[in-house]
């Protein structure tokens, strides 16, 4: 199958073209092999950098990690940003409470070694995200100010696969 520029969102980015940009890509007929060809990504060529991190899902739900090396000739690069691949173990979306800024969240089956990958999905907020950690079943997100109650927060929590 083919790229569809449907299925790819920027989850995190900055006003400068210095930083890389986070990306997520999620294929119902391709496999991790197929996707992360030379090549396949020239679509939205345009749009990437050098750096750029892509997560993919493909067909069989199996995730990985690419990074974006090089635009040689026209084709975008990419080689894998891991040793292995991880899977998504679980994601969704929670409102925050505030009062503080850092928000800690439960999420069952959260180990302290997964990885987090945590957004804001409130337009206009002045609100940004520090970072984000795994706790042993919860999330933990760090915002620079207090969020106040209600922001929109989105989550993926990574495993590697052994």
């Amino acid at each position: 199958m083919a790229f569809d520029s449907n299925k790819i969102a920027r989850i995190g980015s900055s006003q400068t073209t210095q930083i890389p940009t986070i990306w997520q890509y999620i294929s119902s007929s391709d496999t991790i092999n197929t996707i992360s060809a030379d090549g396949y990504f020239n679509e939205i060529i345009d749009r990437l950098q050098i750096g750029d991190r892509i997560f993919i899902v493909d067909s069989a739900n199996k995730s990985a990690g690419l990074i974006v090396q090089s635009f040689l000739g026209g084709t975008v690069k990419t080689e894998s940003d891991g040793p292995g691949e991880f899977k998504v173990v679980a994601g969704g979306t929670h409102l925050t409470t505030g009062g503080s800024s850092t928000e800690s969240f439960p999420v069952s089956g959260v180990l302290v070694s997964d990885v987090t990958l945590v957004t804001m999905n409130t337009p206009g907020a002045a609100t940004t995200i520090n970072r984000s950690i795994a706790l042993a079943g919860a999330v933990e997100v760090e915002f620079n100010v207090d969020p106040t109650n209600n922001t929109i927060v989105n989550y993926m929590v990574f495993r590697a696969v052994v």
